[in-house]
């Protein structure tokens, strides 16, 4: 219920509020079969068809994740042969439907594969990593690959401003849209008084509270954490606390140096996302310092409960705190960082949630394309 599935679940409920469509929802998982076994042996195969997430209804299509499909995708930079064979087989599934919206790439390879065989039109949501990172790390399949996507879709939808820009890397041949992601109802200010108490359970009563909440991996500049934790620790006077909430592949790195430092601070570990609208209102500064980033919801999140929110000035990171709490990368950032940090834990500032990131107006907009397809669609006929 984090990053990805928290945004398309929040998308397919407020757009169902305001439309008349029938919406189905699917989720195309993989599990390891065979030798794959042996590099993700964290990957479960609950057999399940259908769940029900926040009373979305979700059929789910498994596929065998066989190590050489890893093989061709990861170190020979090829097209996974079975992973192909699998999206053939199951695109007839999809036979009736007036119109797919995708997220991410192995949803917009099957609805290119559906448009391709039925000509059904697809709009696709690129969300972050599928376009900034992903494409210029496994090599030239993908990349062409999300190319050919792009420039078939009826419009893919960008999570920001930075994000629609990146696209041009790909193709200037696209149809594109903005769609803002917006906060889980969830997520809001408490009143004073129960912030007073969740102080007291999470035992930071007079202390300023700065947290990271996120993947501890590269992308996310987490092996960064503790020497921007040292550097406000050592400008700032007043009480304060650490929280690094999250896991990932940096976090035996992370422990590392923290067993070194004097600051004081926690490792979380994973949070569920229904505990973390209270730890939210036990924070004064959340800090995302990331090398890429689509937009940063957990920013909108932190800033929606009543903390205040800086990062480094990649990708969308800036359209959700303000120019002037997006740090460029580079020479002492992490020194600029923990400056702009001091600056809200001594000063009584109000920072404002940004109006555009709202579901209710990405569901209105997000309609508005639908239609117009769906109205093209039937002109044709």
């Amino acid at each position: 219920m984090t990053g990805l599935t928290n945004a398309v679940l929040n998308r397919v409920k407020y757009l169902d509020k305001i439309s008349d469509y029938r919406i189905d929802v699917y989720d195309i998982l993989s599990y390891p079969f065979g030798l794959s076994h042996f590099f993700f042996p964290k990957s479960k195969y609950s057999k399940k068809t259908k769940v029900s997430l926040e009373g979305v209804d979700i059929n789910i299509l498994w596929y065998k994740n066989i190590l050489i499909d890893s093989i061709f995708n990861f170190k020979i930079h090829r097209k996974p042969f079975f992973l192909d064979g699998f999206i053939r087989k199951k695109a007839h599934i999809f036979k009736y439907y007036d119109l797919i919206s995708a997220h991410a790439f192995v949803g917009a390879k099957m609805a290119y594969q559906i448009h391709n065989l039925y000509g059904t039109p697809f709009c696709v949501t690129w969300h972050g990593s599928e376009i900034h990172s992903i494409p210029h790390v496994l090599g030239s399949y993908q990349f062409e690959m999300t190319k050919k996507i792009m420039e078939v879709a009826a419009c893919n939808f960008f999570v920001s401003k930075a994000l629609e820009k990146s696209s041009s890397a790909f193709s200037n041949n696209i149809t594109s849209q903005l769609l803002y992601n917006g906060v889980n109802e969830l997520f809001y200010r408490f009143p004073e008084e129960r912030r007073l108490l969740l102080k007291q359970k999470y035992q930071v009563m007079g202390k300023k509270v700065v947290a990271f909440v996120g993947n501890l991996k590269p992308v996310k500049n987490a092996s960064l954490l503790p020497d921007i934790f040292d550097a406000v620790n050592m400008n700032y006077s007043g009480g304060i606390e650490f929280w690094i909430i999250g896991e990932g592949e940096e976090r035996a790195v992370l422990e590392q140096k923290i067993s070194k430092m004097s600051a004081q601070i926690k490792l979380w570990g994973y949070q569920n996302v229904s505990v973390m609208p209270e730890i939210l209102q036990c924070v004064d500064v959340l800090i995302l310092p990331s090398k890429n980033e689509g937009l940063g919801m957990v920013l909108l999140e932190a800033i929606a409960c009543g903390a205040k929110a800086v990062g480094s000035n990649s990708g969308g990171i800036s359209e959700v705190v303000g120019k002037e709490n997006a740090i460029p990368l580079g020479e002492n950032f992490v020194n600029r960082l923990a400056k702009r940090i001091v600056y809200f834990l001594e000063n009584d500032v109000h920072q404002d949630y940004p109006v555009h990131c709202s579901w209710t107006a990405t569901a209105k907009r997000e309609k508005n394309v639908y239609d117009f397809i769906m109205v093209k669609k039937n002109e044709k006929r």
